[in-house]
């Protein structure tokens, strides 16, 4: 073996220096290419960015993209997303968030998802944040759980309390999350009943990512597995709208991944790929255009019915009024940007349910467009006219009669009516709000049976097996039931509350809730109602009986409408 000479090794020397300084020069070029996330939360986006405009090109420009709808602009957008999108990998999170998840450009502090707190963009094992799966990891969201779209930095209590739990609206009652003391102990959301409702702030980033995942992964077959509806995810990506720190999250991923996330970009687009009409009114970066230069409407956190159709009245002053039609509401008016809590109407439609306020003019169409709802707070941009929008079911069938149970099935399962027989009266299931006096219908009971017709259809209740006992759904879609052990009566149209039925000798039935009350039936005069009754007094009250409907065939449909 030949001995090296001086000059030999001088020149490796000199050659191993030179590589080492390519590497480290190609390592620098490739970090300095990553942007940090400048934007801000709760700043309404109104521009594209000049990497989105740049992004949708050749067969994938916003035109072709928005004259498709349903699987066809599915395939389209998981294509336009694939053919760039060199994920990081789930360990490889823990380098990049800092890049996509700064706070406003920032190089060591990152915004954690859900309470919008900041933190350490140091990875310190979990302790300070962890990698949150938008699509719980056990619903189907370890596909996409290298990909930063999908992927958000979180306080691990925050995370531990989202659990793989819905994103839905929660009732009243609901439990508050809060981060760690590490983060600040402060709020991240709303938890009920296996239902995880996030912050007004964030809801329109939750409802993009899983857009965004159930696109781009053939896996994720319905986006009603990660939301307890489309209507509520529509809503939230309509009333939360981009901000720019959203678009400049997309811009920070698309310098790492080389894809972007289009519902961000063209938020729009939510409804042509779940196959429901654009709304009108709505603000988005583009303006619902492929131009750069975005609506002024919109609102700030929380949400916005700003835009300037759906009746607007309004140009560039300083006040803007919100009209109400179809049910009796007061106009209101705000300084423009206000805040304005939607009020519940009076002058519902007899058999009609209130469900909330809407742009979109429907009639008698068994999907509800996406609404506003009374009682909560939207930023009011420019001025609009809003309808009542009110839902019906109506049930068909001939020779069907409700006949009296007096022997106990098995299984509860089935449509009835609940009985107060000694004044032959039911519970009026068609009431929006079923707690209240007078809450009933009378009927003609003949030899223990009821005569089905639309008016005593419209009263039915339908009782559903689940964990534990059963469901009780109103003709008007309200789940009730009570969770405490008090007078009243809970009602939801999505908490599912749980009852157990028995039979009791005399064919009388009990009902009674998770929190100890029963149901019977009050005869003091001005207070006649069905209603739950605590357990220390509800035998002074009166029993109730079920009446099954049986007999021929019957079908049931629920109706949405803004012209009763």
């Amino acid at each position: 073996m030949k001995k090296l000479t001086l000059r030999t090794l001088s020149l490796l020397l000199s050659m191993a220096l030179l590589v080492g300084m390519f590497a480290a020069m190609a390592a620098t070029v490739s970090a300095a290419s990553y942007t940090y996330n400048s934007g801000k939360r709760g700043t309404v986006c109104t521009a594209l960015s000049s990497k989105a405009k740049s992004y949708y090109t050749g067969s994938y420009t916003y035109s072709s993209l928005y004259a498709k709808s349903g699987s066809t602009l599915r395939t389209s957008l998981r294509s336009l997303v694939k053919q760039k999108n060199s994920t990081v990998g789930y360990n490889g999170l823990r380098t990049y968030m800092k890049y996509s998840d700064a706070s406003q450009g920032s190089s060591s502090k990152l915004v954690l998802f859900y309470s919008g707190a900041t933190t350490t963009s140091t990875w310190d094992s979990g302790k300070s944040w962890n990698r949150e799966h938008i699509w719980p990891d056990s619903l189907g969201g370890s596909a996409v759980e290298g990909d930063l779209h999908s992927m958000r930095p979180v306080d691990p209590t925050a995370n531990s309390s989202r659990s793989n739990n819905k994103y839905g609206e929660v009732a009243s009652g609901a439990k508050t999350m809060k981060t760690s003391s590490r983060n600040g102990s402060v709020p991240c959301g709303y938890y009920k009943n296996s239902v995880f409702e996030p912050l007004d702030s964030v809801k329109g980033d939750c409802a993009r990512v899983v857009l965004y995942d159930y696109v781009i992964s053939t896996s994720m077959s319905s986006v009603t597995e990660v939301f307890t509806n489309v209507s509520t995810l529509l809503e939230w990506c309509k009333n939360d709208p981009v901000d720019t720190y959203e678009m400049s999250r997309n811009d920070a991923v698309q310098s790492i991944q080389g894809s972007r996330n289009p519902f961000i970009d063209y938020p729009e687009l939510a409804w042509k790929v779940l196959g429901y009409s654009v709304p009108s009114g709505m603000t988005t970066p583009s303006n619902g255009s492929g131009s750069s230069t975005g609506g002024s409407t919109g609102g700030s956190t929380g949400g916005s019915t700003g835009g300037s159709t759906g009746g607007s009245t309004g140009g560039s002053t300083s006040t803007v009024t919100v009209k109400f039609t179809g049910a009796t509401a007061s106009p209101i008016t705000v300084a423009k940007g206000g805040r304005v809590t939607l009020p519940t109407p009076t002058g519902i439609p007899s058999g009609m349910t209130f469900v909330g306020w809407t742009t979109t003019t429907v009639t008698n169409s068994t999907t509800a467009p996406t609404y506003y709802s009374a009682g909560k707070t939207y930023t009011i941009n420019s001025s609009l006219t809003l309808k009542a929008l009110f839902k019906y079911t109506t049930t068909s069938g001939s020779g069907n009669v409700y006949t009296k149970v007096t022997t106990a099935p098995s299984n509860w399962a089935g449509t009835y009516v609940i009985v107060y027989e000694a004044e032959s009266m039911i519970l009026n299931g068609s009431l929006s709000n079923p707690d209240t006096a007078s809450n009933y219908k009378t009927v003609s009971i003949s030899g223990s049976s009821i005569t089905a017709s639309t008016a005593v259809n419209n009263c039915a209740v339908t009782i559903t097996a689940v964990s534990g006992g059963y469901t009780i759904r109103t003709a008007s879609g309200y789940y009730i039931g009570r969770t405490s052990n008090t007078n009243g009566m809970n009602k939801s149209s999505s908490t599912k509350y749980v009852n157990t039925i028995s039979l009791l000798s005399d064919d009388t039935v009990n009902i009674k809730g998770n929190g100890g009350a029963y149901l019977r039936f009050n005869t003091t005069s001005g207070q006649d109602r069905f209603r739950y009754f605590k357990s220390t007094t509800y035998s002074s009250q009166k029993p109730i009986c079920l009446y099954k409907l049986s007999g021929g065939s019957s079908s049931s449909a629920t109706y949405y409408t803004t012209n009763p």
